[in-house]
């Protein structure tokens, strides 16, 4: 699956995450649509984009 997390850490002892580019594109579309419409027409999710980016993350880090 797609959106499983795999680790990134280089040796560090903070273990860090990222989402698999690879797998079921037709999902991760899905998933990326739905994303999107929630960040446009739901007032929580616009509310939490809202804090992450004044928090310092990016618009594509935030979510």
């Amino acid at each position: 699956m797609a959106v499983a997390p795999l680790e990134a850490t280089s040796g560090q002892t903070q273990t860090r995450h990222r989402l698999s580019r690879g797998g079921d594109r037709q999902l991760n579309r899905a998933l990326h649509t739905v994303i999107l419409a929630r960040a446009k027409h739901h007032q929580p999710t616009k509310e939490y984009l809202a804090r992450r980016i004044t928090e310092g993350k990016t618009k594509s880090t935030a979510g």
